[in-house]
C-alpha cells in the first residue's frame, strides 16, 4: 500500500512538473524569440521595449476563460501605450512626474476591487510605469509603440495556443481539483489517529478545505463560463460539464462524516481506528488514481497490491461492522454508507473517463449555470462604489500612491544610483492590501534577492563564457515563470540570477549593481512595511463583518437542506448555490482568521474561540450534509432530524437568542473548557443521537460567537 501511494504521488508530481514547465518554456520562448531576432538583425534598441511588453503581458496569462482573458489583453494594450507615452513626457518636469506617479499608483491599485486578473493587471501597469521611468526614452512615441507591439505579439501567440488547445485550462482545473479533493480525503484520516492531537488534525483538514474551495471556484469559472462546454457543442468537451458536476457534488459526500471525534477516539480501539483510516485512505487514493488516468499520464495505471488491499480492507471493515452492537455498529455502518456513496460517484467518474461515447445524462441536473458564475461587474462602477475612505481598497490605493511617490522622491533627492528604480519596483511587487501578505511577500523577496545574488555571482565567476551564459539566461527565465505561482522567493532568486548574468555579459559594473540591488530591495521592503501603517485596514476590524457573513451563509445552507429534506423545494440550483456560498464564506473566514492570528491586534480577540468557531461550523456542515447521504440515520428518524434542523435554524437566525449566554462543555470535541453543563432543550424529543448532535453544534456555535464578540475590544 505504501509503495502504491508513493507511486501515485510520484506520478502526479511528474504530471504537475511537466504541465508547469511546458507553460514556462512556452512563455520564455515567446519573450526571448523576438528579442533574439532583433539582436540578430542589429536592432538592439527595439529589442528591450518589445521584450518588456511581452514579459508584462505574460504575467496576466493564467488559467481563465479566453473571452475574459482577451478582454483584459485588449484593454492593457491601449493602457501600455498611454502609460509609456505619458510617463516619458512627464519625465521632463519634476512636478509632472511626481503627480503621474501618485495618480497612476492610486488608480491602478484600485483594480483590486474587480477580480484577481484585474488586480494583477493593475500591478503590471504600475510596474510598466517604473520601467518607463528607468529607461527615460528619448523618443517617447517610438518607445510606447514598441512596448505595445511586444504585448500584441504575446497576445497573438496566446490566441494561437488557445485555438490549438481550447480546453487545456479546463482539463488542468479538473485534474487539480480531483487531486486536491483526494488529498483532502486522505488528510481526513488523521481525525481517526489518536497519536495526532485533534486540534492539529482539524487545522490540517480545514486548511485543506481552503485549497479545495479555491480549486472548485476556478473549475466553476472555467467550465460554467464557457458556452461551448455548457451547451456541449464540442465533441472534445462534452464530458467536461458532467465531470465537473460530479466532482463538486462528490466533495459534499467527502465532508459528510458527522462524528464526535473526541468520543470516537475514546471509545474505539486503536486497531478499529486503524481499520477506518485504511478504508478512508484507499478511497482517497482511488480518486487520485482517477485524476492521473483522466489525463492519460498512465492510461492503464493499476497495481495488483492496490486492487487486492482495497477489496481486503473493504471486506474487513464490513465484517467488523456486522459483529458490533449498539453505538459502535452505528458508527461503522455510517462510515461504510458514506464511503459507499463516494465510491458510487467514483464509479460514475470512471465510466466518464474510460467510455469515449457514453455520457450519463442523469448527472446533468436542470441547473441554472449562469448563477454559479460571478456576474461581470463594470470596473468603473466598482471604483465609484469603493471611492470612500471606509473602503479597504481605497486605503490600499492611498498607501501605494504615498509609498511610490516617497520612493521616487528619495531616490531623486539623494541620487541613490542608476538602478534606484528597484526601490519602486520592489514596492509595486511587495505591497499588498493586508499587512500579513505584505510581510510575507517582503520576506520572500529579500530571501530570493540574497539567494539570487549569491548564485549569480558564483555562476559568473566559475562559468563565464558566452554559450553557458545564454543557456543560463534561458533556464533562469524559465525557472522564474515556473515558480511564479508556486514560490515567490524562488522566482525572485531566478530573476535576480538572470539580471546578474545579463549584466555580466554586457560588461556592466556588476559589483555596483549587486550593492544597489540589495540596498534598494531592503529600502523598498522597509517602505512597504511602513506604508501598512498609513490609513491601515487591519483584518481584526472586519471580524464582525466576516462573522455575520459566515453565519448568514451557514443559515442559508441549513435552511436549503431543510427545504430539500421536506421536498418543498425541488430546485437544485437554490440548494447548490447556498452550498457554494457556505464553502466560499467558510474558506474566506478561515483565511481571515489566519491573518488575524499573525497580524497587529491579535491580542484584541479571543483566538481560541475563533478556532473553535471554525471547527464547529465545519462539523455542523458535515452533520447537515449527511442527511440525504444515507449516513448515521435511518429513514424512521426523519421527523426528529427535521425537528433538530429547525431548532438549529432558529438558534442561528436569532439576534438575541436565549442560548447565547449559556456555557457548554467542549470535551466531546477534544477541548477542556470550564463549563456549567446545562441542557436547555428537551432531549426526549430527539429520537437519535444525530439530531441531538446537530442541536448541540448549533448551540455551541452561538456560544463561541458570543465569546468572540465579547472579547473583541
Amino acid at each position: 500500500m505504501q509503495f502504491y501511494k508513493k507511486k501515485l504521488f510520484a506520478s502526479y508530481n511528474y504530471y504537475s512538473f511537466l504541465w508547469r514547465v511546458t507553460d514556462a518554456i512556452r512563455i520564455t520562448l515567446s519573450i526571448v524569440f523576438p528579442v533574439a531576432l532583433l539582436y540578430a538583425y542589429g536592432i538592439p534598441s527595439a529589442a528591450m521595449p518589445i521584450g518588456i511588453g511581452s514579459l508584462l503581458a505574460s504575467l496576466i496569462d493564467y488559467s481563465d476563460v479566453w473571452k475574459e482573458k482577451a478582454k483584459v489583453f485588449r484593454i492593457l494594450t491601449v493602457l501600455f501605450f498611454l502609460i509609456c507615452l505619458m510617463v516619458s513626457e512627464a519625465l521632463l518636469y519634476p512636478i509632472s512626474i511626481v503627480t503621474i506617479i501618485f495618480l497612476f499608483s492610486f488608480g491602478f491599485s484600485f483594480f483590486h476591487v474587480h477580480s484577481k486578473r484585474w488586480a494583477i493587471a493593475g500591478s503590471v501597469c504600475i510596474v510598466l510605469m517604473v520601467f518607463a521611468i528607468a529607461f527615460r526614452p528619448t523618443n517617447p512615441v517610438l518607445f510606447s509603440a514598441l512596448v505595445t507591439v511586444g504585448s500584441l505579439w504575446y497576445y497573438l501567440l496566446s490566441f494561437i495556443f488557445y485555438r490549438l488547445w481550447p480546453f487545456r485550462s479546463a482539463n488542468q482545473a479538473i485534474i487539480e481539483c480531483m487531486i486536491e479533493m483526494g488529498k483532502f480525503m486522505y488528510c481526513r484520516k488523521k481525525l481517526y489517529d489518536p497519536d495526532i492531537p485533534l486540534e492539529n488534525a482539524f487545522r490540517l483538514v480545514i486548511s485543506g478545505h481552503e485549497t479545495v474551495n479555491a480549486k472548485q471556484e476556478m473549475l466553476r469559472s472555467l467550465i460554467l463560463s464557457d458556452k461551448v462546454i455548457v451547451n456541449q457543442q464540442s465533441k472534445s468537451s462534452k464530458k467536461l460539464l458532467p465531470i465537473s458536476i460530479i466532482l463538486i457534488d462528490l466533495y459534499e459526500q467527502i465532508r459528510a462524516m458527522p462524528l464526535d471525534y473526541g468520543a470516537l477516539r475514546r471509545n474505539l480501539r486503536k486497531d478499529e481506528l486503524s481499520l477506518v483510516r485504511n478504508y478512508i485512505q484507499i478511497t482517497a487514493l482511488r480518486l487520485i488514481k482517477l485524476a492521473i488516468t483522466k489525463f492519460k499520464m498512465d492510461a492503464n495505471f493499476s497495481h495488483p497490491v492496490f486492487q487486492t488491499n482495497s477489496a481486503i480492507i473493504s471486506q474487513q471493515t464490513r465484517q467488523h461492522a456486522s459483529k458490533q452492537i449498539g453505538s459502535k455498529k452505528e458508527i461503522f455502518e455510517g462510515i461504510i454508507k458514506n464511503i459507499d456513496n463516494i465510491s458510487a460517484q467514483l464509479e460514475t467518474l470512471q465510466r466518464l473517463i474510460y467510455d469515449r461515447d457514453g455520457i450519463p445524462i442523469a448527472v446533468i441536473e436542470p441547473l441554472k449555470f449562469a448563477k454559479f458564475v460571478e456576474p461581470p461587474n463594470r470596473l468603473t462602477g466598482q471604483i465609484r462604489k469603493h471611492f470612500t475612505l471606509n473602503s479597504d481598497t481605497f486605503r490600499f490605493s492611498l498607501r501605494m500612491a504615498v509609498a511610490m511617490t516617497t520612493a521616487y522622491s528619495i531616490s531623486t533627492i539623494f541620487s541613490l544610483g542608476h538602478y534606484s528604480y528597484w526601490i519602486m519596483l520592489t514596492i509595486a511587487l511587495v505591497l499588498r492590501p493586508d499587512f500579513v501578505s505584505t510581510q510575507r511577500r517582503s520576506s520572500a523577496r529579500l530571501t530570493g534577492t540574497f539567494t539570487g545574488v549569491i548564485v549569480g555571482i558564483l555562476l559568473t565567476l566559475v562559468f563565464n563564457n558566452f554559450s553557458f551564459n545564454i543557456c543560463a539566461l534561458c533556464v533562469c527565465l524559465t525557472g522564474y515563470f515556473y515558480f511564479l505561482q508556486i514560490s515567490y522567493a524562488t522566482s525572485v532568486a531566478f530573476i535576480t540570477t538572470f539580471v546578474i548574468i545579463a549584466l555580466s555579459m554586457g560588461k556592466s559594473n556588476q559589483p555596483m549593481f549587486v550593492t544597489e540591488r540589495i540596498c534598494d530591495t531592503l529600502l523598498g521592503c522597509g517602505l512597504s512595511f511602513l506604508a501598512c501603517f498609513i490609513f491601515p485596514a487591519w483584518e481584526v476590524n472586519s471580524l464582525n463583518k466576516n462573522l455575520n457573513e459566515l453565519i448568514k451563509a451557514n443559515l442559508g445552507f441549513v435552511e436549503s437542506k431543510l427545504d430539500k429534506l421536506k421536498f418543498r423545494t425541488p430546485d437544485f440550483t437554490h440548494y447548490k448555490l447556498s452550498r457554494r456560498w457556505f464553502y466560499i464564506n467558510s474558506a474566506q473566514f478561515t483565511e481571515a482568521a489566519n491573518r488575524i492570528s499573525h497580524g497587529p491586534g491579535k491580542n484584541r480577540v479571543n483566538l481560541p474561540a475563533i478556532e473553535r468557531f471554525v471547527i464547529l461550523n465545519y462539523l455542523l456542515y458535515a452533520a447537515i450534509s449527511s442527511m440525504d447521504a444515507g449516513s448515521f440515520y435511518n429513514e424512521g428518524s426523519y421527523d426528529s432530524i427535521i425537528f433538530a434542523i429547525e431548532n438549529a435554524v432558529k438558534v442561528l437566525r436569532s439576534e438575541s437568542s436565549p442560548f447565547k449566554d449559556f456555557q457548554r462543555n467542549f470535551t466531546h470535541y477534544g477541548y477542556n473548557v470550564p463549563r456549567t453543563d446545562t441542557m436547555i432543550y428537551n432531549s426526549q424529543t430527539c429520537k437519535t443521537w444525530h439530531s441531538d448532535y446537530i442541536q448541540r453544534l448549533a448551540f455551541d456555535i452561538i456560544f463561541q460567537l458570543n465569546s468572540i464578540t465579547k472579547n473583541k475590544g
